[in-house]
């Protein structure tokens, strides 16, 4: 009896990373959505419009990792807070002086979390769209 043995690892090993990098775009997408949601409940709202627009997402297959970033400057101490508030920051209170000449006393902001709520908060739905994507 003969077999006739055709190889198609590498379609099916082309076809799996489609579709892995199909699931991987729609979670970093809807992350990208559930970020912006999340600065929308942050009590800072002044810093959140340009925040939320600034917030990208890139998917890389070749280092396995997705990214869900901003450029805005202020980006890390809405995440993380800013003075007492900040792992590692300042312990103490401290005076500023305005543009007004106004001379103001803070303990820094509270972090909001934006980006790490939208991945915890998500992980079933993360879970779900890799299924729904890896099926058959």
């Amino acid at each position: 009896m003969e077999f006739d043995f055709k190889d198609n690892s590498e379609e099916v090993k082309r076809a799996l990373e489609e579709q892995v990098k199909k699931a991987l775009t729609e979670c970093v997408l809807f992350a990208q959505r559930e970020a912006a949601l999340n600065l929308g409940k942050t009590p800072r709202r002044i810093y959140t419009g340009p925040l939320r627009n600034s917030i990208a997402t890139k998917v890389d297959m070749n280092e396995g990792c997705v990214y869900i970033v901003s450029n805005m400057e202020y980006a890390p101490y809405v995440e993380f807070g800013t003075g007492i508030y900040a792992n590692g920051g300042r312990k103490t209170p401290w005076v500023f002086k305005d543009s007004k000449g106004e001379w103001h006393k803070t303990s820094g902001m509270q972090p909001s979390h934006f980006l790490k709520k939208a991945i915890e908060e998500n992980k079933s739905t993360y879970n779900q769209i890799i299924r729904d994507n890896l099926k058959g």
